[in-house]
């Protein structure tokens, strides 16, 4: 059986509509203890992220009280399903330089997969599934270090 993100995602995810002024976003990043906000429209579907990252600078340049999320927010960020393989939602993390990556059905978000939680089921994960290291899963940048991995998977 194939590990997918549905193993190890997390439902709990800070939602924002468009219309979210960035001051009313950091204190639900802050509340929330998140490091990124996502952006639905009233249909739950995803329409982009903020980063925390990104309130951090607006707030260093006392900016985040003129802008609402639909200024800001990264439209259409990379996104996996509940039924990604880890491998290419690992794959995705690294390329993409990010913490963690929505998790869409339908087009709605449904949570969210971080890399904390790809490790963790690397180093504590059940050994009766194992991630798909024989699935090419064609993304850009794949780092080199999978091919060691199934070379030694085939071992």
């Amino acid at each position: 059986m194939v590990v997918t993100v549905r193993d190890v995602y997390a439902k709990q995810v800070v939602r924002i509509t468009p219309e979210t002024m960035l001051a009313d976003a950091e204190r639900v990043l802050l509340t929330e203890c998140g490091d990124e906000a996502y952006v639905v429209d009233q249909a739950g579907r995803l329409l982009g992220v903020v980063p925390d990252y990104e309130l951090l600078k607006l707030r260093m340049l006392n900016l985040q009280d003129v802008s609402a999320a639909v200024d800001v927010m990264t439209p259409g960020p990379p996104a996996v399903t509940l039924d990604t393989p880890l491998e290419e939602a690992a794959c995705r993390l690294r390329v993409h330089v990010h913490r963690s990556l929505p998790v869409i059905d339908d087009g709605r978000l449904v949570g969210r997969v971080q890399r904390s939680a790809i490790l963790s089921w690397y180093v504590n994960g059940d050994n009766v599934r194992t991630p798909d290291s024989s699935a090419d899963h064609r993304i850009p940048g794949r780092p080199r270090f999978l091919d060691a991995v199934r070379h030694r998977s085939s071992m």
